[in-house]
Formats: C-alpha cells, structure tokens, sequence
C-alpha cells in the first residue's frame, strides 16, 4: 500500500485509526500510577511487619525460688560450675550465677550460695543493646516496668552512657531485706542505734549512729555509708541518705541528692 493510499485510509477511518492508537499506548506504556503506588504501599506494610516479641523467661514467677527451683522450671543451665567452699572463702563472695539460654537470650541468676534463694536476675542477647531495647528485653522476662514491687533497669557499658549490657532486674523486697539485715549486724555491733525509714510521707531513710561510730576510721564510715545508701537507692530509687547522732540528732555523714558524694563530718 502506497502512502498516499494509507493517508487516504486513514482520514476516512479517523474514529477506527483513534481507537487502534488508544489501544497502542496502553500496551506500551509503563503500570498507572494507581497500581504503582498500591505496590508500593504493599512493600512499604511489608517491611513495617516486624517479628512480634515474646514472653522467653517468665521472671516474676522466679523471685523467692531457689537456684535448683529454677533449673526445674527452666532446665540445665548453660553456666553450671560452682565455686567450691575453699574457693568462697578465698573470693569471699555471699552469691554467685547460673546462665540459662533459651531462643537467643541469656538469663543469669544471682543467689545465695548458703540460702540458695534467688537474689536477682539479668537478661541479655547477642548484639548491641541500647536504652530503646529495654522494653524488648522487658516483654521477653514478662517484666511490667511500672511495677513498683521490683527493680528493673538497664546496665550500661563501662564508660559509656549510650550503649547497655542488657536488663538487672531484682525483687523489692529482696533490696528491703539486705537493708533490714545490715541494720540488724550494724546495731549488734554498736554503729548504729536505729533507723528510720520514712519521714512524713517521704521514704528519706535515716540511721543513727551509736558510739562505736566514733572509734571507726573514716574509710570504714565512707564504706558504711556507701552500703546503705546503694541499698537504699534500690529500694527507692534515690541515693541521698543521712547519718545522725543519736544522742543529739547532730548530722555526722550524708550522701546527698545533688552531688550524690559522700559526705563525713564526724
């Protein structure tokens, strides 16, 4: 067909000829930008999905157990040597841990090597943990973090403030008993009197002092006083405590809020 013929053709079917070069840009052209953007909103829902995090290590369940009420409930633990008695004496450690593993997670319990009572708990994983996976690790030991009946916080690297070992997570109570025991061993040996663990409304904690306060070095106060107040800052959160005469009420040694620094004045 000669050219002039196929312009002829062509101006007499203008409808036809319109429809053929309708039909031709659909077949050649790329996917509409409807379909195009339903794909990839389905790609984008796609990689949104994450894994959801479950419950690995039901550690609520586990406070006042023994480390071998533990090992029944969890099985073998991966870390499972113990110190001997020798051993103990020499390192002079009260607690000692056991490691369990269980679906990428490591829990390591402390307890008690006379008791056996578990004293605390701490969950990690491989890789690198900052503040943001503190709730991760929270759901996998079924750890409510607004629970007041136990302390949970994340333990930083050493010397850095951005990156974290994983979770510590202990029993108030377990905090609220050494605190009671150490009074208990500090007044038979005459240091302090008594304490007093709220004032007014307040959890302040004070201790007064008795008379062997006096004959100790100031070494020995500043230990005293760092024991207590690191106690005292698991069972409250806050760190500040004050020492007192008990005769006249006279301020001997505080930690204070603000500098958190230990402070000896008699």
């Amino acid at each position: 067909m000669k050219i002039q013929q196929i312009k002829s053709w062509v101006y007499s079917h203008k409808i036809l000829t319109g429809f053929l070069v309708f039909i031709f840009l659909i077949i050649i052209m790329p996917g509409t930008p409807s379909e195009k953007k339903v794909s990839d909103t389905n790609k984008e829902t796609k990689t949104e999905t994450k894994q959801e995090i479950k419950m690995v290590f039901d550690v609520p369940s586990y406070f006042n157990k023994t480390i071998e009420d533990i090992t029944k409930t969890i099985g073998e633990p991966t870390k499972n040597e113990e110190p001997t008695k020798e051993q103990l004496n020499t390192l002079k450690v009260e607690t000692w841990e056991k490691v369990y593993t269980k679906d990428g997670y490591n829990l390591m319990v402390e307890f008690n090597v006379k008791t056996r009572k578990v004293v605390s708990f701490f969950i990690d994983r491989n890789g690198e943990l900052t503040e943001e996976n503190k709730s991760e690790l929270a759901k996998v030991a079924n750890v409510d973090l607004d629970n007041k009946a136990y302390i949970s916080k994340m333990v930083p690297v050493m010397n850095t403030t951005s990156k974290f070992t994983g979770l510590l997570i202990k029993d108030k109570q377990v905090s609220i008993d050494e605190w009671d025991s150490l009074i208990a061993l500090s007044k038979t040996a005459k240091i302090v009197y008594k304490d007093v663990k709220q004032i007014g409304d307040v959890d302040a904690y004070e201790i007064y002092v008795d008379y062997m306060w006096y004959a100790m070095k100031i070494d020995m106060k500043r230990d005293v006083v760092a024991k207590f107040s690191m106690i005292k800052k698991d069972i409250t959160g806050y760190k500040n405590i004050k020492f007192k005469d008990s005769n006249s009420g006279e301020l001997v040694a505080e930690v204070t809020s603000f500098s958190g620094g230990i402070e000896i004045y008699k």
